[in-house]
């Protein structure tokens, strides 16, 4: 408005991606407001959680693979787990998200899932780059970022590891970070399964 910059269609382009960005972080500071007041409805209901996964990868299809991202997922058996689909489905795409955002192109993603007594456990975890092993328990803290190689130049608003641990928190199981075998970041999510009839 001021002439500072020119108005043309390179200049409302960068506006547009800044506003979204902003728009983003707007969304992602309230749905973590709303967390710590209590005010998020979940709507439970008996799930599979393989299905979940699945059905967020199939989302994510093309991208991972303009990305050349190798997936690794066994697609076979279920988890049944008392939960909120759409939630649980946000929680995997900010997984996801982070994924495709920080491992260098041509890279790993795998994912591992597994039942252990009364919980489930599910493993993302990606190549390189890593993190370093002092801030891995701090990546669930908001606006926490980890390095130069996974910074706010990669387009993240820093919020999405908190809203993935909000998430996990409210189906009463917890997340942790670790460095992956892989070169990158893994992150392990363990939620309680749903006793089915004998």
């Amino acid at each position: 408005m001021d002439g500072v910059r020119e108005q043309n269609k390179g200049s409302l382009a960068t506006l547009h991606v800044e506003i979204m960005h902003l728009t983003k972080l707007v969304d992602d500071l309230h749905e973590l407001a709303r967390a710590d007041a209590g005010a998020i409805s979940f709507y439970k209901e008996p799930i599979d959680l393989v299905e979940i996964i699945d059905d967020t990868l199939a989302a994510f299809a093309a991208r991972l693979a303009s990305h050349s991202l190798d997936v690794q997922f066994a697609r076979t058996g279920r988890i049944m787990v008392f939960a909120d689909p759409d939630r649980l489905r946000q929680l995997f795409a900010n997984l996801l998200e982070n994924s495709l955002r920080y491992t260098h192109s041509g890279g790993t993603l795998k994912i591992n899932w597994a039942v252990t007594g009364s919980y489930a456990t599910v493993s993302i975890e990606d190549s390189a780059p890593g993190v370093r092993e002092e801030a891995l328990p701090l990546l669930f803290e908001r606006f926490f970022r980890a390095d130069d190689s996974r910074q706010r130049a990669n387009g993240g608003s820093g919020l999405g590891l908190a809203i993935c641990k909000s998430i996990v928190s409210a189906h009463e199981g917890t997340i942790v970070a670790r460095a992956s075998d892989l070169g990158g970041l893994s992150i392990l999510i363990t939620l309680p399964v749903l006793e089915e009839p004998a």
